[in-house]
């Protein structure tokens, strides 16, 4: 496999890998988030599940779209999707008494 290919290769192999981290990095917090949300049990464990559930059914829809019309038009899209989801899920936190909607 010739060098450039190689790498493409890993990028593109690395983003289960980092979907299962970010997974894992927010499950040590779960006690805090409900503690602060004064949520349920069952409303933490929605984070998680709704997250996953999302990704299971966008990353078959994203791969066809970048066989389609290519990685980078899909991938940066997702990317600045993804940061301005995660930007709203913050500031809602911050701002709004009752976030836990705008978390979701």
């Amino acid at each position: 496999m010739e060098e450039g290919k190689k790498w493409d290769l890993i990028s593109i192999a690395s983003i289960p890998l980092i979907i299962t981290l970010g997974n894992s990095m927010l499950i040590p917090v779960l006690p805090s988030i409900r503690s602060k949300l004064g949520i349920s049990s069952l409303q933490v464990s929605l984070l998680i599940t709704v997250y996953s559930v999302i990704a299971i059914i966008l990353i078959p829809i994203a791969g066809y779209l970048s066989d389609r019309i290519g990685r980078k038009k899909v991938i940066i899209p997702s990317l600045i999707i993804t940061g301005i989801g995660g930007l709203i899920s913050g500031l809602g936190a911050w701002w709004i008494e009752q976030s836990y909607p705008v978390i979701i």
